[in-house]
């Protein structure tokens, strides 16, 4: 299975002096470069030790590679290659731009680490002008209250989407640790992060990551780059889904493989639902929309019910017994709609709705070849906002396989 970066980034880009803005944030010594260095797949960023001043990192993809820091009140020094961890501490900023397609689009910001209390304004202007939050934390200590109370300052000033990475997981004893941690940051930081994401990102595993799929997997780069397509983009103009990269000049398509997620039983019986549906436009749509909901958190099911196969909905999430319900009390919604909407023998058109619940949110589409395209979520894990516009990019992904 592939993730297609290249549709990611046409996504992502708004317009060429308008990139996805990234910022990555934490306390101190949590793991900030790492992030940015397996987002790069490279060991490009040194670690920078001590409480001492440290700059602000920002990584951008380009044609034309560059390094530059800079001082308080001076010129950029270009450089040829990315400077030592001391000459870093001793600049007020620096800025990479690099040939690596799957950073096109987007701009990484590594601010400063940040600690309980006011935000500084220099940082407060970064946070303003973001789109996409990820906070890193260290795996030994992750989600302090310190954490919680900073993450919850940020959101005041711009409601970000958040992605915790947590840094360090090989540090852990064994799987089931991680499992413990994780179930613990999924009950703690629900209402704080939209996806949370464990990575082993050692200098030594970066290296090996470099030139292997296997190793980058075992980083966490994948599942990494899979949350951030997840996310919705606010920072987007009203237009930006329809934006599109230009044919000839647009990124390739970076294979790996995506983190493979728990696969419940599937009643595989007739008239049952089926996580593998064939359809005639064949499992590839498929697998692209299933990699995107695997990628979202608290979605309970979705699915697609072909047209005229009401009885055979396809799943992309969820057991097929959630899966086949949530389509019912779609199709139900769309029969009650065009009975008790029919005037004078025009049949009217339903397009998007949502049904709100106490904790869920069901939100679906009518599509023009009758189908209908559907997503079930816990409110607690996404808010209803962000779950509308995630649903949006997998109804537009779908029409585009569609047509």
């Amino acid at each position: 299975m592939t993730v297609n970066h290249a549709k990611l980034v046409a996504e992502a880009t708004v317009s060429e002096q308008r990139p996805t803005r990234v910022i990555v944030c934490g306390e101190f010594s949590s793991g900030k470069s790492t992030v940015l260095n397996i987002l790069m797949r490279d060991t490009l960023i040194p670690a920078i030790t001590g409480k001492g001043p440290r700059p602000v990192v920002k990584i951008s993809g380009g044609d034309k590679p560059g390094i530059a820091t800079e001082a308080a009140g001076a010129a950029p020094r270009p450089h040829a290659t990315m400077p030592l961890a001391r000459d870093l501490a001793e600049a007020a900023s620096v800025s990479a731009t690099l040939p690596a397609d799957q950073l096109r689009g987007f701009e990484f910001t590594e601010l400063p680490y940040l600690e309980d209390g006011p935000i500084a304004e220099d940082v407060r202007h970064h946070i303003e002008n973001a789109d996409i939050l990820i906070w890193a934390t260290i795996g030994s200590q992750a989600w302090r209250l310190s954490e919680k109370t900073i993450i919850a300052s940020i959101k005041e000033i711009r409601p970000l989407p958040t992605i915790l990475a947590v840094s360090r997981a090989d540090k852990y004893r064994s799987e089931r640790d991680q499992d413990r941690v994780r179930e613990r940051l999924e009950r703690e930081a629900e209402d704080y992060v939209d996806g949370i994401v464990f990575l082993h990102g050692s200098r030594k595993q970066i290296t090996k990551a470099k030139d292997s799929e296997e190793e980058w997997q075992v980083a966490g780069g994948p599942q990494l780059w899979s949350a951030l397509a997840g996310l919705d983009l606010i920072g987007a103009t009203p237009d930006h889904a329809a934006k599109t990269a230009p044919a000839s000049e647009g990124p390739t398509v970076v294979p790996f493989d995506p983190p493979e997620a728990p696969v419940e039983a599937v009643d595989q019986t007739e008239g049952a639902a089926t996580a593998a549906g064939e359809t005639a436009d064949g499992p590839e749509w498929q697998a692209e929309l299933r990699a995107l909901t695997e990628s979202l958190n608290g979605v309970v099911s979705a699915g697609v019910v072909p047209a005229g196969d009401a009885d055979n909905p396809i799943g992309l999430a969820g057991s097929a017994d959630d899966v086949t319900a949530a389509a019912q009390a779609c199709l139900d919604c769309v029969s009650v709609h065009k009975t008790a909407f029919d005037f004078d023998g025009v049949e009217t058109t339903l397009g998007r709705t949502q049904i709100t619940t106490k904790n869920h949110l069901l939100v679906f589409e009518a599509c023009d070849d009758g189908s209908v395209i559907f997503m079930f979520n816990r409110t607690a894990k996404m808010n209803p906002g962000i779950a509308l516009r995630a649903f949006g990019r997998l109804q537009a992904t779908y029409q585009a396989a569609c047509d």
